[in-house]
């Protein structure tokens, strides 16, 4: 195997043709790799070489896939996890790229919960339960849910007792049997309201 064609870099990365013939795959290589590996035009590569270039080139396509899906909305570490692994990476490909991502911050599943629970408890007057199951079957741990839920308790961003009044005038609730019922309807704990 050889490399047919290098192009001018761009963004730090170089792009490559690697192949014999009419069989020439496409590869993104850093610069460093290009410098460590001391790479031209032309050169046999060994199957070393060409594993050090594959490497670099999944890395790379997988954290350009990473943003991407990234781009179209907030993923949980294991919501990105599976569509990676669905995309063709390697689990260890994948895990290094959602780590580079936690450490990027562009994942932060914290933020992400405060803003479902708001948007839950305060617009769809929903109770704690209710929303620790959807956020759970979204993939966020249910520490981590409980933690923000107490938070946004304690800072009076959320009440859940306010919540579950607003809901019982929305749905013109005033009997205490039909309120029962709103409230397990709706996922309110008695706790939450008192």
């Amino acid at each position: 195997m050889k490399i047919v064609y290098m192009r001018e870099p761009e963004h730090g990365r170089v792009r490559m043709g690697i192949g014999e013939g009419e069989d020439v795959g496409r590869y993104s290589v850093s610069l460093a790799t290009v410098s460590e590996l001391g790479l031209m035009r032309g050169m046999e590569l060994g199957d070393e070489a060409f594993s050090v270039i594959a490497s670099d080139d999944g890395r790379y396509r997988c954290m350009k896939r990473a943003l991407s899906l990234l781009s179209y909305g907030d993923n949980t570490k294991g919501a990105l996890l599976m569509k990676l692994l669905r995309s063709g990476f390697p689990k260890d490909v994948a895990a290094e790229c959602i780590r580079e991502c936690l450490r990027l911050g562009y994942i932060d599943e914290r933020r992400q919960i405060e803003r479902a629970v708001i948007n839950e408890a305060n617009r769809s007057f929903r109770g704690r339960s209710y929303i620790m199951k959807k956020l759970r079957s979204k993939g966020y741990s249910a520490s981590d849910i409980s933690e923000v839920i107490d938070m946004l308790i304690d800072s009076g961003e959320i009440d859940f007792g306010k919540s579950f009044e607003r809901l019982c005038e929305k749905k013109g609730v005033s009997g205490d049997e039909e309120r029962t019922a709103l409230l397990y309807k709706y996922g309110y704990r008695t706790a939450d309201i008192d």
